[in-house]
């Protein structure tokens, strides 16, 4: 059971990674001087959490 938590947790962390970048290219698009936020990154964490449990 554990083993099956660390998978799932070591897909997610790869997934915020993923989404963490396409904000960043995002921003960087539009022209975001400020780098990414770590506030929204946690925000983003705590949302799709949320939406999981």
């Amino acid at each position: 059971m554990q083993r099956l938590y660390q998978r799932i947790g070591f897909a997610m962390q790869r997934l915020y990674q993923r989404i963490g970048f396409a904000m960043q290219r995002l921003y960087q698009r539009i022209g975001f001087s400020r780098p990414y936020s770590e506030k929204l990154d946690t925000r983003l964490l705590k949302e799709v959490g949320y939406l999981l449990s």
